[in-house]
C-alpha cells in the first residue's frame, strides 16, 4: 500500500490515488479492493451517483454505473470494486472525490464546494456555481506565489474564535479554454470527466492547515464587461455560503448543518466577484482578490 495525504488524513491505499505523498496526518484511513453490496436500501440520487446506508448504521454504499462501486465502513476503511476497464484517473477521483468526502464528513467538519489558497499563513476560499473560475482564480494566484490548499471540496473546521482549513486536494482541475490560458495543452494533460472536460494541472500546493481570512463567491455575468467586487452581509451572506456548502441527504442533517456554518462563518467576509464569462479579466480578479488580502 502507498501512503497518501488528503483532506487531513493518511490514507493508505492498494488503489493508486491522485494526491500527495503522507505527511504529518494523524487520521488513518485504508483504502482497499474488494466487494462493495449492489442493493443500497434506501437510495439517494446526487447526478448519476447513488448513495445510501447500508444495513449497518456505520455504512455508506455509494454506486456509479460503469465506474465504481464503493462500501464505506465507519470512518476508517473503504472497499473499491471497479468496473472493468475503468480508466485509473477517473477511479482515484471517484475514490477521493466522493468516497473519502464520506468518510470526511463522518469528522466535525463543514465542505465547502469550491477552492482555497494560503497566502502569508492565511486562507482564502473561493466559491461559486460549477464553471465558476474557482479552479481557475486558484491557479492563477498559484503563479503569483499562493499556495493551493484544496480544490473542487474544502474542509473547514469550526473553532471558537475562528474556522480553520485544512489541507484537501491540491490540483486544480481546469475546463479547456483556462487549461490554454496559463500555456496547457489539454492533449498533453490527465483528463477527468466529471460531467464537463476538465483538466489537471500542477500547482505549488500547501499541507497545512491554515485559518480562514475571507471567502470570494465567483459569479459569470453575460452582461459585465469588466470584473467588480462587492461586499455581501447579513442573511444574504449566510444563504450564499449555506447555498455552497455541501450537505448530503439521507446522511446528513440539513438544519443542523446550517446552524453550524451560520456560526463557522458569521465573522468571515464574504465578497461576491462579477466578472464578464470569458477570461480575459482573470488578471483583473487576481488584482481585486489580492486588494482585500491586505
Amino acid at each position: 500500500m502507498k501512503a497518501y495525504a488528503g483532506f487531513g488524513m493518511k490514507i493508505f491505499s492498494e488503489i493508486p490515488l491522485r494526491l500527495p505523498p503522507a505527511h504529518q496526518e494523524n487520521h488513518e484511513v485504508r483504502v482497499c479492493r474488494g466487494s462493495a453490496a449492489d442493493h443500497i436500501p434506501e437510495p439517494f440520487q446526487t447526478g448519476s451517483i447513488t448513495y445510501g446506508l447500508g444495513e449497518h448504521k456505520d455504512t455508506v454504499l455509494i454506486r456509479i454505473p460503469g465506474y465504481v462501486r464503493m462500501r464505506i465502513e465507519g470512518d476508517a476503511q473503504v472497499w473499491v470494486e471497479p468496473a472493468e476497464g475503468v480508466d485509473p484517473l477517473l477511479l482515484s477521483s471517484c475514490i477521493t472525490g466522493i468516497a473519502l468526502l464520506v468518510v470526511l464528513k463522518k469528522q466535525p467538519v463543514l465542505t465547502l464546494h469550491g477552492s482555497a489558497v494560503v497566502s502569508e499563513g492565511s486562507a482564502y476560499g473561493f466559491i461559486g456555481d460549477q464553471g465558476s473560475g474557482k479552479s481557475t482564480t486558484a491557479a492563477a494566484l498559484s503563479h503569483q506565489g499562493f499556495r493551493v490548499l484544496c480544490d473542487d471540496v474544502t474542509p473547514v473546521l469550526p473553532g471558537d474564535t475562528q474556522p480553520t482549513v485544512i489541507p484537501g486536494i491540491p490540483v486544480p482541475k481546469l475546463l479547456p479554454d483556462a487549461l490554454r490560458f496559463f500555456g496547457g495543452e489539454p492533449e498533453a494533460s490527465a483528463h477527468l470527466f466529471d460531467g464537463i472536460d476538465k483538466y489537471h494541472v500542477t500547482v505549488n500546493g500547501s499541507r497545512d492547515p491554515a485559518p480562514l481570512k475571507a471567502l470570494f463567491v465567483l459569479e459569470p455575468s453575460s452582461t459585465c464587461s469588466s470584473a467588480e467586487i462587492e461586499l455581501i452581509q447579513g442573511i444574504r451572506k449566510i444563504r450564499t455560503i449555506f447555498s455552497h456548502v455541501s450537505v448530503l441527504r439521507g446522511l446528513e442533517d440539513g438544519q443542523e448543518v446550517f446552524s453550524r456554518a451560520s456560526s463557522a462563518f458569521g465573522r468571515i467576509p464574504l465578497w461576491r466577484i462579477s466578472r464578464p464569462e470569458d477570461m480575459h479579466t482573470l488578471d483583473r480578479v487576481v488584482q481585486l482578490v489580492i486588494s482585500q488580502m491586505s
